[in-house]
């Protein structure tokens, strides 16, 4: 979901990143990110944060556009099903850690936890806590 509302989706026909109004419009419309990448993409999720959109792809990493779908650059993290964005991190889970990798200066690092994150579970963090839900059930800790 876009912050005005709209919805970007990745158009993997076309190789076109498009951000798309709630009557069917094509309201923003990238280049054609086979001439920038290099390959065909299969995203599996896409974030928008502060007039920036990530797009996923497992085994490519997560690509970075501005808020006109213009291609910036591809963070080197392979594998993510999932992530978010606060301030300059993007953090995610990984092989039972909480990681995050700074946007500026490029540097990715653990985060020390009192528990180990299992495969599968779905993870925010928020105000200083990492709240973890795994098989339906919801728990809370203080990082």
């Amino acid at each position: 979901m876009a912050s005005d509302g709209a919805l970007w989706v990745y158009d993997e026909a076309s190789f076109l990143l498009k951000k798309i109004t709630a009557d069917g419009t094509v309201a923003v419309q990238g280049n054609d990110l086979s001439l920038s990448v290099g390959r065909s993409l299969h995203p599996n999720f896409l974030l928008e944060r502060e007039q920036t959109v990530f797009v996923s792809d497992p085994a490519v990493g997560v690509l970075v556009f501005d808020v006109f779908g213009q291609y910036r650059k591809t963070l080197p993290l392979l594998g993510l099903t999932e992530f978010q964005v606060m301030d300059d991190q993007l953090i995610y889970g990984k092989d039972g850690q909480l990681w995050s990798f700074h946007l500026t200066a490029l540097l990715e690092r653990p985060f020390t936890l009192p528990f180990e994150l299992k495969a599968g579970c779905k993870l925010r963090v928020a105000n200083g806590w990492v709240f973890v839900l795994e098989s339906g059930t919801l728990t809370g800790h203080r990082i």
